[in-house]
């Protein structure tokens, strides 16, 4: 079982290093992540359900601990979320399957 909890402060201790490191990058990053955030016309737990899509197919337990910390944060609930693992599944099959179970395991212990 991922402590993801570990994970989401491990996560944000590295990108903050890396961030120490090439400053120019994050502040552009962090530039364009406040556009895409900005727009309204999907609300915030939409584009968190995008982005865990993502963070399911690319297998990135990282990814999946940030949004759904932050989708939590936005007011969403786990049965969105089991219905973004049911579609996961069936566009990812297995590899869907295990990692849109992590997302309700994430979930479980994010929103406690």
């Amino acid at each position: 079982m991922t402590d993801f909890k570990d994970t989401l402060q491990k996560c944000m201790g590295n990108t903050g290093e890396l961030a120490k490191i090439s400053p120019d990058f994050f502040k552009a990053n962090d530039e364009l992540t406040k556009i895409a955030y900005a727009s309204e016309t999907l609300d915030m737990k939409t584009k968190e359900l995008i982005f865990l899509s993502f963070a399911i197919a690319k297998q990135c337990e990282s990814c999946i601990a940030v949004h759904v910390s932050k989708y939590i944060e936005a007011g969403g609930d786990r049965e969105s979320l089991a219905e973004l693992a049911n579609l996961s599944i069936l566009m990812d099959g297995g590899p869907g399957m295990v990692y849109s179970g992590k997302v309700l395991e994430a979930f479980d212990q994010l929103s406690q």
